[in-house]
């Protein structure tokens, strides 16, 4: 009885540590409204040696060019549309966050502005128009703390507007690799 009593012990110890262990170093990335903060799940983050932001974001969002471009994908549920109709089914109303950030060509650590080299294109906002969906980046900054093994390690914050002037704020940590 005691025997098992330790096994369980044991498992339940070594769960209880890796989760948090997962927890503790996953980087944390929140849009923040007013005084609240919503924390986004990453998915897919990576940047492109070669490329810049288009002119043209809606239609191509990156082009050829010299430096590199950030480019990451975050995901939420729209907090006043978790579930909406679509005719005979019901679908969440998940939203991706995309932010490319244009960076030069030998970045390494260091602090860059990124207004007017940011955007920001929302996904799954379908009742609006592309245009709305589009924000630009006027005043924020990205720190990159390393560059590792082809993994960029970087905290970004920033303040972006689409044309009507709605305005999002994003901040938080980031990790992407590099991509051919």
């Amino acid at each position: 009885m005691k025997f098992r009593v330790f096994i369980l012990t044991i498992v339940s110890l070594s769960l209880f540590i890796s989760s948090s262990c997962q927890n503790k170093y996953r980087p944390r990335f929140y849009l923040i409204e007013e005084s609240a903060r919503q924390e986004l799940t990453p998915d897919n983050n990576y940047y492109l040696m070669g490329y810049k932001i288009s002119l043209r974001p809606i239609e191509n969002m990156i082009m050829s060019g010299d430096g590199a471009v950030l480019i990451t994908n975050h995901r939420s549920i729209h907090p006043e549309k978790k579930e909406m109709p679509a005719g005979i089914i019901t679908v969440r109303g998940e939203m991706t966050e995309r932010i490319a950030v244009n960076l030069p060509t030998g970045f390494k650590n260091d602090s860059l502005d990124i207004a007017d080299q940011s955007i920001c294109i929302l996904i799954g906002r379908f009742e609006l128009a592309d245009s709305l969906n589009l924000y630009y980046c006027r005043e924020g900054y990205l720190r990159i703390d390393s560059v590792k093994s082809s993994t960029l390690y970087a905290y970004l914050s920033g303040k972006y507007f689409n044309i009507n002037n709605d305005s999002l704020q994003f901040a938080g940590e980031l990790r992407a690799r590099k991509q051919k």
